[in-house]
């Protein structure tokens, strides 16, 4: 994470907007992220195709979809390869991706855990 701790949203706090996440394994349905220690985080299950996608959303509605700025963005990615955007309805074909790179060492069957980050405002300031 690249923000000082004084900038995030605290740790010990509930924060004021829930996350969800929307994704290829179970048919891009809304599921609420948990919030624990300081962090959202949700576990995926690799599919059978060795990759899977996601977004987030501010709560359920699309209108709040949060997003990389380019189509199938990697967390191994250089951080100048892709900016957070939205939350907004532009998010068409814009997508992490799990399973993209070799760094992903994504095969079936394996569990990942995707972290997101919070600032102090309780707007999205990074994705892992």
């Amino acid at each position: 994470w690249n923000l000082p701790a004084d900038l995030c949203w605290p740790a010990g706090e509930l924060p004021p907007v829930k996350i969800f996440i929307v994704g290829s394994w179970d048919g891009f349905k809304p599921a609420a992220m948990r919030w624990e220690a300081g962090l959202y985080e949700h576990r995926v299950c690799m599919g059978s195709a060795g990759c899977e996608t996601f977004q987030l959303r501010r709560g359920r509605s699309v209108a709040q979809t949060i997003y990389p700025s380019v189509a199938d963005a990697s967390v191994f990615d250089q951080q100048d390869l892709w900016d957070l955007r939205g939350p907004d309805e532009r998010g068409q074909k814009k997508y992490w991706k799990i399973g993209k790179t070799i760094e992903d060492k994504a095969m079936a069957g394996d569990s990942f855990a995707i972290r997101v980050l919070l600032d102090r405002h309780g707007n999205v300031a990074g994705v892992h």
